[in-house]
């Protein structure tokens, strides 16, 4: 939408420049997490559709569905939704480190929040469903996987692997890129105004708002408590980005990547994070009728 300003990479930030970048990552994590959210239930839908059944109502958290398929095709679909939030969040990954994105500034932080959001999401699903499975009570979309597949401690094995280590690496190479995007990364000042703005409000922003989303789902007070859970906990993982990226990780300017960060704020991407927040309350929330 927007390149960003910074063309000289070794120029320190100011106050003001992480305050204003704060905004620009403000936005596009609020329009990432949206997006991220809403595909996750389409992928669903439109995996049921391609099983035979009908896709009737797509809501921010779930997507309805009418008719009958085969066991296997139920766990297609409750499965294919975390696999797609895997694959492509490493394609918004693979598309955040190419030249011509980088030098789109706002666009740059849209794909980093995007793959981080969707990289938690499809490896916490593994993990926490494989972690809590209970046979025949099918909570969690990697639940009906694990059913389908007779609920055996190997397959709960090798999904806990899957989504452990997935989400650990996420949480690394987040930490990483974040670090590498700082002008002058040996001081630890600039770390903060670097990875304050890009991981730590991002986190507590999204977490507060699909707290409050997480009040009108569908499946009431308990849903509730799963998109607090998945939001605050799953979600974590930027946390622990940013702690990274900050204090654990040892600097290095070799390491550097020049970016252009976003240093004006960009009207377009809040304008955009508006659009996808209407969208969600206004037409998600309550549920888009299909039929």
């Amino acid at each position: 939408m927007s390149a960003g300003l910074s063309k000289e990479p070794t120029r320190e930030l100011t106050k003001g420049d992480a305050r204003r970048l704060g905004w620009n990552a403000l936005a596009t994590a609020l329009t990432a997490a949206i997006v991220v959210q809403a595909f996750h239930e389409l992928v669903h839908g439109l995996l049921a559709e391609a099983c035979g059944a009908d896709f009737v109502r797509w809501n921010l958290f779930a997507a309805f569905w009418e008719g009958s398929v085969s066991p296997g095709a139920r766990a297609l679909v409750a499965g294919g939704a975390p696999m797609a939030n895997i694959l492509t969040g490493l394609a918004a990954l693979w598309l955040g480190a190419t030249s011509a994105v980088k030098r789109r500034g706002g666009l740059h932080l849209f794909l980093l929040h995007f793959a981080a959001l969707s990289l938690l999401t499809g490896f916490g699903y593994f993990l926490k469903d494989a972690a809590f499975y209970a046979p025949g009570r099918l909570a969690g979309d990697i639940a009906v996987v694990l059913d389908y597949l007779g609920g055996s401690w190997l397959w709960r094995g090798l999904f806990i692997l899957l989504g452990a280590g997935g989400w650990i690496w996420t949480f690394f190479q987040l930490g990483g890129r974040v670090q590498r995007l700082t002008p002058v990364v040996e001081d630890k000042t600039q770390r903060l105004r670097v990875a304050g703005p890009l991981l730590l409000t991002p986190y507590l922003a999204v977490g507060v708002l699909f707290t409050l989303l997480g009040l009108g789902h569908p499946l009431g007070f308990a849903g509730f408590v799963l998109t607090a859970l998945q939001y605050w906990l799953g979600y974590s993982g930027l946390f622990w980005a940013f702690l990274q990226a900050v204090y654990w990780r040892k600097p290095s300017a070799e390491e550097h990547v020049a970016v252009e960060l976003p240093l004006r704020v960009r009207r377009g991407w809040l304008i955009a994070a508006v659009v996808a927040l209407a969208a969600a309350v206004v037409l998600l929330l309550p549920g888009l009728n299909l039929a």
